[in-house]
């Protein structure tokens, strides 16, 4: 995988998490989103966090070998 393409899609990731805590912030106001408690959207965006950091620190490691 190219350090490119790894950090499209880390970025992808990222989206996604911000957009969980997003919906994690909703549900805390409004109730369940889409059948979802907040607790399992906060669980969502922590880890779409962490596997896009991990993508961004591949993408950065095979960078450097380069």
């Amino acid at each position: 995988m190219s350090p490119t393409f790894a950090v499209r899609c880390a970025r992808l990731l990222w989206v996604a998490a911000f957009v969980a805590l997003v919906g994690a912030w909703i549900t805390d106001l409004f109730g369940p989103l889409l059948g979802l408690s907040s607790a399992h959207l906060f669980a969502d965006a922590t880890v779409l966090a962490l596997l896009s950091l991990g993508m961004f620190a591949d993408a950065w490691w095979h960078r450097q070998g380069t």
